[in-house]
């Protein structure tokens, strides 16, 4: 009888939904993430100091990077070394809080599951993290002002963040960053696109409790 093969409303529009996240999950993926910059004449320092030790470490040192974060893999240390990367820390006494890592060249961006190309004279901002109890602090807005410091004024410092890590880009808009555009991945079944859009960026606006780095 057609009413025994046919399928209710009800279950029609439960199936819908299923099928749905199913075909993004198994066949279709995309991962995007916002590209935020600097030059680095325009970094902007924090109108008090770092209340911590901000150290560079040297070749030698890199793996204290390591001990604090849970994401950064004995891969991605080999990596970093290799690519002759800066890490920049934050010190509380004898202990690292905070880390971030600049690098260039051929960059592998994991959550893009991609490679990426950073020109001589850009800085890619990589691979941060803050202890959570440190969190709050300005931490990121120090340790990249720092890094800035360093490094002739008409360089760029850049770096991909995704849209929802609002903390983030706070603490790299506090420092002068601006959103300057977009990359992304997509994933169809086993063919994979990969994209990048870039866009003017937008005016800084007046600091408060900010100033202009100095050379």
């Amino acid at each position: 009888m057609v009413g025994q093969v046919g399928t209710s409303p009800r279950r029609r529009g439960r199936l819908v939904p299923l099928s749905r996240r199913a075909f993004r999950k198994l066949v279709y993926r995309r991962v995007e993430m916002d590209r935020y910059e600097v030059r680095a004449g325009d970094s902007r320092s924090l109108a008090t100091p770092c209340p911590y030790e901000l150290r560079f470490l040297s070749p030698g040192e890199l793996d204290l990077a390591g001990v604090i974060s849970p994401y950064l893999t004995a891969q991605d240390l080999a990596e970093l070394t290799r690519q002759m990367s800066v890490c920049v820390v934050v010190v509380d006494g004898a202990r690292v809080v905070a880390s971030s890592w600049m690098t260039k060249g051929q960059v592998v961006v994991h959550e893009l599951e991609r490679v990426i190309d950073v020109p001589p004279d850009e800085h890619f901002s990589c691979r941060s993290y803050v202890d959570p109890g440190y969190r709050g602090r300005s931490l990121m807005t120090y340790m990249v002002d720092a890094y800035a410091r360093r490094v002739p004024p008409e360089d760029t410092l850049w770096g991909l963040v995704y849209h929802w890590n609002v903390a983030s880009i706070r603490s790299l808009e506090a420092a002068g960053w601006r959103r300057s555009g977009r990359c992304w991945t997509r994933f169809l079944f086993t063919r994979r696109t990969e994209g990048h859009e870039l866009m003017p960026v937008t005016a800084d606006p007046p600091g408060q409790g900010t100033q202009r780095r100095a050379h």
